[in-house]
Order: C-alpha cells, then structure tokens, then sequence
C-alpha cells in the first residue's frame, strides 16, 4: 500500500509561523503578572489559531491509492480516479466527473507558473515544468491506471470538517462574550 502524498499550495510555513506567534503572545499575556492582558485576548488568540488552521494549513490535495481526497477549508470529498473524466490544475485543481465538477482550493498554480509552462513547451512537456503541472500529470496516470485496472467505480464521499467549524464557533461566540461583558 502506498503512502498518500500531498500537496498544497503555499500556506504551511506562513500557517505554522501564525499559529506558533499567536500561541507564543497568548502565553506571554497568561505569564504577564501585571493583569494588563486583556480576558477578551485569549478567545481571540483562539479564534487566530482557528483561522489560521482553516484557512493556510487544512486545504490541501491528497492522492491516495484509489481516490484523491480534496481537502478544502470546511469540508473533504474523495473522488474514486475511476469515476475522474477531467482535471486541471489551474489557479485551483479542478476535477470533473460524469455527474459533477469538484473544486479543491487547497493546491494550483500561479498565473506565472501557467504562463511559463505553457510558453516553454517542448513537445508535450515544459522545458522547466511547475510542481502544479507535474501534480496534474501524475494525476493524469492515476487516472489512465485506475481506467485500465479492473475493479468497482466506488462512490464519491463527502465529510463535514466539523472539528474546524466547532472551533471557529465556539472561539467566536467566546470572543464575542468575553468582549461585551468586559
């Protein structure tokens, strides 16, 4: 069994940087002996580090053994290769099946990097290919594989990311409380 690879674009380092700051201001606020902390500022610090989960670190796309998983900010879905009629990686990846088009926001490439694979082509290939454009062909063969393997279709899941919206609205509805009656 292969391991799931994944790819995402850009946010990991600028999510983890986000999230280890606001921590680190809410811990210096909870060891601050002067009181001047704000009580509003640690259900907002929450509500940062949610934010910025959903937002920069959770959306991401994951080619899996027999289906690609596209991980958005609220919810996923898992689309089978075999049931995959098309896909591009654009500014987001884009897929489309017989029934459907699924959008993951979590991986693509920039309108530079579109531009120049296109304007290096050698043949069928960029001289210099974005790691998008090599995405979109390994997806291609994922795809072709599965089309030309035996088996079952399977069917398209979808999952609520219900930790992330727990959090967002738990962490909202406490920063709001915390600063009207502060």
């Amino acid at each position: 069994m292969k391991k799931p690879e994944r790819f995402s674009t850009g946010g990991m380092f600028g999510g983890v940087l986000g999230i280890v700051t606001v921590a680190g201001v809410l811990m210096i606020g909870a060891l601050e002996s002067s009181g001047a902390f704000p009580v509003w500022g640690y259900p907002a610090g929450v509500l940062a580090i949610a934010i910025i989960w959903v937002v920069l670190m959770r959306p991401t796309l994951v080619l899996g053994e027999r289906e690609v998983e596209l991980r958005n900010m609220f919810h996923s879905r898992w689309v089978p290769y075999v049931a995959i009629t098309e896909v591009t990686v654009k500014q987001v990846t884009t897929i489309r099946t017989a029934d459907a088009k699924y959008v993951a926001s979590g991986f693509g490439r920039s309108r530079r990097n579109i531009r120049r694979d296109e304007s290096k082509r050698v043949e069928e290939r960029p001289a210099d290919p974005s790691v998008g454009w090599l995405v979109e062909q390994k997806l291609q063969r994922r795809i072709e594989d599965a089309q030309y393997a035996l088996g079952e279709v399977g069917e398209i899941r979808h999952a609520w990311a219900w930790p992330e919206i727990v959090a967002l609205v738990v962490a909202t509805v406490a920063t709001l409380a915390t600063v009207l009656l502060a």
